[in-house]
């Protein structure tokens, strides 16, 4: 059985996000951020960032009802925020921890910080009302292995 971090082929992608591979092959060449590692013999190999893209671009088109163009955009819009945010963070929470930052997995009081930090500037919790989240099978499951890769603390407030 492969690790939950292993990379993933392009069929594997296609189960996980429940589209057709041709789908993916479309989406690709249509959407700048999407960039499987290609080997020499043309095997697309997908990681679990691209997949979550993936997850999120299919869910623009088919329930929020976006144009491919506007899906590329919001994607793009979406990913210059993040990186923004968790760059500001990394260099503020270096300059507190010196290189302890880069242990990897980030260790745990590292991340409670990190979401104390973003609760206090006004970005979270999220407000998700379950229900309607879960709709999709898929994204129950990918639902479950959020939580279960919560801190306690997290999982109290997402709870709460």
């Amino acid at each position: 059985m492969k690790s939950p971090e292993a990379l993933k082929t392009i069929g594997e992608v296609a189960k996980i996000v429940n589209v057709p591979i041709y789908v993916l092959r479309f989406w690709e060449k249509k959407i700048n951020l999407i960039a499987p590692i290609k080997k020499k013999n043309g095997t697309r190999y997908y990681n679990n960032s691209q997949i979550t893209l993936i997850e999120t671009l299919k869910n623009l088109l088919y329930i929020k009802k976006y144009s491919i163009d506007g899906a590329n955009r919001q994607l793009s819009k979406e990913m210059s925020n993040v990186n923004e945010k968790e760059k500001k963070w990394y260099d503020q929470t270096k300059k507190l921890v010196g290189d302890y930052i880069d242990h990897h997995p980030v260790p745990t009081c590292l991340r409670n910080h990190a979401f104390i930090q973003e609760v206090m500037a006004g970005g979270g919790p999220i407000h998700m009302v379950t229900k309607e989240a879960f709709q999709d099978p898929h994204l129950e499951t990918v639902g479950w292995e959020n939580f279960l890769g919560m801190t306690v603390g997290q999982a109290v407030v997402w709870a709460s």
